[in-house]
């Protein structure tokens, strides 16, 4: 009785406190409240159970607090926006109270049937994921030097079951081993293979001030996942930074499983091919898992604009693919088309989404010479059980490398204008390299032109 009366007071003021504001949500026909129970998938997204619906929650404050800590089956009240109508649906939360415990079994089984298809469930989900007890140790490490030809990606990961495989690993001085992981594995005998082993992930940071924590390590009799978050301080340096991660594990906890690294949220794979198309004054560069395939894309017959890509799609749905090209053109149809501004590594997009599409139609980035488009050519279901995949492939994208932005060649083209300029527009000629810039005045106009080196032309 008095865990009921907590629970109701608790209720009660969070609504007192968010009165105002929940006040003016509900005006707001977009504005809804609902209770369910809470399914938690794989890699840790919350889902709000509807009946035999799934919902997708996704966090609405920029500190990411709304959602507190929950397991499958809890009992939950939540304050969210519209639902987006795709399978699984999806929605932003405002709000977010556990109201009780629960269990799988409160999951119809439809919907784990469902959602293992989807890939947001392994095949082995029995509800909850075991939480496995673990230590690790944070070692800053040299830079690695690829192999001849090769291409240096990361995140990464080894397995070490072994003190010879150890031994062997502590010698990879060309892959960034230095005295400081040296010394701190020196503690990993022959005794500590006996119960436990190791998981190593290679990290890449764009700064030396960020930092690391492994977040969890969750388990299943087939499964072992280990989750790793980036901590960035409000103020950091710049310098490119490496990381490993060395993470102790019990063998009885993990034997005979597979292991799955989530770096900030995004599952990544070992052994990837790299992938490119690169012309002479346009390219683009990315890698692909073991299980991922990919076709090239060029002009079509009697097209006068020039493009070039890669459509990549998993090995076994071809049909389903995404495509990143380069191209002279682009436009779209403004029609019930909404845009948000996002980044891809370390390029600025425009994301266009239509109101009769679960997931984006495109991706558009800012400031290239060209156009570099990412076109979304896969139903719904198929980016619900790949989106995690599709993230890390985006994560390793590199687009119109040794050619100058044109924010870049803007400024330099500016330090040749004369006058006071009012107006100023510019355009990228794929087939020169030259980007041209007109400056106007009352009185004149003036065209400067860059070459893709950002020298005056």
């Amino acid at each position: 009785m008095k865990k009921k009366i907590i629970i109701t007071v608790a209720i009660i003021c969070a609504v007192f406190l968010t009165g105002i504001s929940a006040g003016a949500f509900l005006m707001n026909s977009s504005i809804g409240i609902s209770t369910g129970h809470v399914l938690i998938s794989e890699n840790g997204t919350c889902f709000l159970i509807k009946g035999n619906s799934p919902v997708r929650l996704s966090d609405y404050s920029e500190k990411n607090n709304v959602l507190p800590e929950l397991k499958t089956g809890d009992k939950v009240l939540v304050i969210h926006d519209g639902i987006a109508e795709s399978y699984p649906a999806s929605t932003l939360c405002r709000f977010c109270i556990k109201t009780g415990s629960g269990s799988i079994s409160d999951i119809p089984e439809e919907v784990i049937s469902s959602m293992t298809q989807l890939g947001w469930l392994g095949e082995s989900f029995d509800g909850n994921w075991k939480e496995l007890p673990f230590d690790a140790q944070f070692i800053r490490t040299g830079l690695p030097v690829p192999a001849p030809g090769g291409t240096l990606l990361f995140p990464q990961y080894d397995i070490i079951k072994t003190y010879d495989e150890m031994e062997g690993y502590r010698k990879l001085t060309l892959n960034g081993i230095n005295e400081d992981f040296i010394k701190a594995t020196e503690k990993y005998t022959e005794d500590f293979f006996t119960d436990n082993l190791l998981f190593i992930a290679h990290l890449e940071e764009g700064s030396g001030s960020n930092t690391h924590k492994v977040t969890k390590v969750t388990g299943t009799e087939k499964e072992t996942n280990i989750y790793i978050e980036t901590i960035e301080p409000e103020v950091g340096t710049c310098d490119m930074a490496y990381h490993r991660i060395v993470v102790e594990l019990k063998k009885s906890d993990t034997e005979n499983t597979d292991f799955q690294l989530f770096f900030n949220g995004v599952k990544t794979a070992n052994n990837w091919k790299d992938v490119k198309i690169a012309e002479e004054n346009a390219n683009i560069f990315l890698s692909l898992p073991e299980d991922w395939e990919y076709t090239e894309t060029g002009n079509e017959p009697d097209s006068e604009t020039n493009r070039s890509g890669i459509t990549f799609y998993h090995s076994s749905d071809p049909e389903n693919n995404i495509t990143i090209e380069f191209t002279d053109a682009f436009g779209v149809c403004g029609t019930g088309l909404r845009t948000e501004e996002i980044r891809i590594n370390s390029y600025n997009a425009s994301m266009g989404i239509y109101d009769s599409c679960p997931t984006f139609s495109y991706i558009v980035f800012e400031n290239t010479p060209g156009f570099y488009v990412i076109y979304n050519n896969a139903d719904a279901p198929w980016w619900q059980k790949y989106e995690d995949d599709v993230r890390a492939i985006f994560s390793t994208l590199r687009i119109a490398e040794g050619i100058v932005f044109r924010e870049e060649a803007l400024s330099i083209a500016e330090k040749y204008a004369v006058g006071e300029n009012k107006k100023q527009y510019g355009e990228f000629d794929s087939a020169s390299g030259i980007w041209s810039f007109v400056f106007e005045t009352d009185e004149a106009s003036q065209t400067i032109k860059i070459d893709k080196n950002g020298n005056k032309v």
